[in-house]
């Protein structure tokens, strides 16, 4: 996991992503390269890691008013939408258009 994806986290959510990478890795070991020769049991967990989905939708809340935030078509029809996020209100829309507010802490995950 990099620092910048530790930074975007919890505390509780990265307790919980350390936890769940150590059972994985665990796993893989008893399940796996137990099984395999000794020069291919190498474990890289940095090449198991898992990049979000851009186009998945996610629900989240306003925590600070953001006019102008660009909602990009993405049927490709040219209807591309300016949306003001009201702080306090709550939306469900692609992560995409919004990712770089999650990461100010414009916006937050409910």
């Amino acid at each position: 996991m990099t620092d910048e994806t530790m930074a975007a986290l919890s505390p509780h959510e990265v307790a919980y992503a350390k936890d769940y990478a150590a059972n994985l890795e665990s796993h893989f070991q008893t399940l796996v390269l137990q099984h395999v020769p000794e020069n291919l049991r190498t474990f890289d967990s940095a090449k198991m890691s898992i990049k979000p989905n851009l186009d998945s939708y996610i629900f989240f809340k306003v925590k600070q008013e953001t006019p102008g935030v660009l909602i990009e078509d993405d049927t490709g029809e040219g209807r591309d939408e300016e949306l003001d996020l009201q702080e306090g209100s709550q939306h469900l829309m692609r992560y995409k258009p919004i990712s770089h507010l999650l990461h100010s802490g414009a916006v937050t995950l409910i």
